[in-house]
């Protein structure tokens, strides 16, 4: 039976330029999603949560432990 392990953080993270951000997370292979105040960025296993109107960025990394 898989294991997982989930890591979580989050940070305060004013962002001043949704575009650049946008631009940044795709050249480092981030798949980028906006909705409203929500920018979400996902790669394999990772995903960052980035609030605009709290300002705030919340980072989960997920992991198989026993694959």
């Amino acid at each position: 039976m898989p294991c997982w392990q989930i890591q979580e953080c989050e940070v305060r993270f004013p962002v001043g330029h949704v575009d650049l951000l946008e631009k940044a997370a795709k050249s480092l292979g981030y798949r980028v999603t906006r909705a409203g105040n929500m920018v979400t960025l996902t790669d394999v296993g990772n995903i960052i949560k980035v609030d605009l109107a709290q300002g705030t960025a919340v980072a989960r990394d997920q992991g198989l432990v026993n694959a």
